[in-house]
């Protein structure tokens, strides 16, 4: 399995996978800065962590997260279509679980990397601006890593999508994904229900998770909740990717 990964990482290097899961959170900082910059002096350290991390949760699970992951799952299985659709890979002796399976894990790599890059640009956002290194960066490392947890079972649909189908119904999912995200995970029509609605679980639970981590002493939510989507997340990731596994296996390659 280790060398199917390896392989798969390798054939992404020239094409447009890695720059766009360096460039987008260097354009996402940019737009929280934007907005962070001009108000700095008038807040203490703690409100504009939080005004940072309430920014870049929007921006990244609200926004990017639906859209970046149909797209970075479409240019995946588009790469595969134009170079022959599976076929040379498939007539030789390598387990069809095992290509299928290096393409989810490759696509996750990317996507956490991508995140934890978001996180230090962050950091030194909040450097620029003059932000304690006291402060509890690594409870906003811990809410970016639970979004990125939250938002793998979409991910993997997305893959199944764009191999099953094609590129722009991957795409055409996650811009369907960028209004749900918006208005269950980020106002207040998802209280309540939000975590029965998958596209909401990213930006919601990276925000449960930071103001948990940071206010521990309030009852900000039911710990059930939070252990409920954690959870849910998990089993759903391995529920998507045994299935999608096995459609892959017993699909006929043409």
């Amino acid at each position: 399995m280790f060398a199917s990964v390896c392989s798969e990482w390798i054939k992404y290097r020239r094409t447009a996978i890695p720059w766009i899961a360096f460039l987008a959170p260097l354009a996402f900082m940019g737009i929280v800065l934007l907005y962070a910059y001009p108000h700095h002096g008038e807040k203490t350290a703690d409100t504009l962590v939080q005004d940072m991390m309430d920014q870049a949760a929007q921006l990244w699970y609200g926004v990017w997260f639906p859209l970046g992951w149909g797209l970075l799952t479409g240019l995946s299985a588009q790469f595969e279509a134009a170079s022959g659709n599976w076929l040379a890979l498939r007539v030789r002796e390598v387990s069809p679980a095992k290509l299928y399976g290096a393409k989810m894990i490759v696509l996750a790599i990317y996507t956490g990397l991508s995140t934890l890059w978001l996180f230090i640009l962050l950091a030194v956002a909040g450097n620029l601006l003059g932000v304690p290194d006291a402060e509890p960066w690594w409870a906003v490392a811990a809410a970016l890593l639970a979004g990125w947890i939250a938002s793998l079972p979409l991910l993997f649909i997305s893959l199944w999508l764009a191999e099953a189908f094609n590129w722009a119904v991957a795409v055409g999912f996650g811009t369907i994904g960028i209004l749900i995200a918006s208005l269950i995970g980020a106002t207040s029509l998802g209280n309540g229900n939000w975590t029965f609605i998958p596209w909401s679980w990213p930006i919601k639970f990276t925000y449960m998770s930071y103001l948990s981590l940071t206010q521990s002493g309030e009852n900000l939510f039911p710990v059930t909740v939070y252990w409920n989507v954690l959870v849910s997340a998990i089993v759903l990731s391995m529920a998507i990717t045994g299935i999608s596994v096995k459609w892959f296996k017993d699909r006929e390659v043409k």
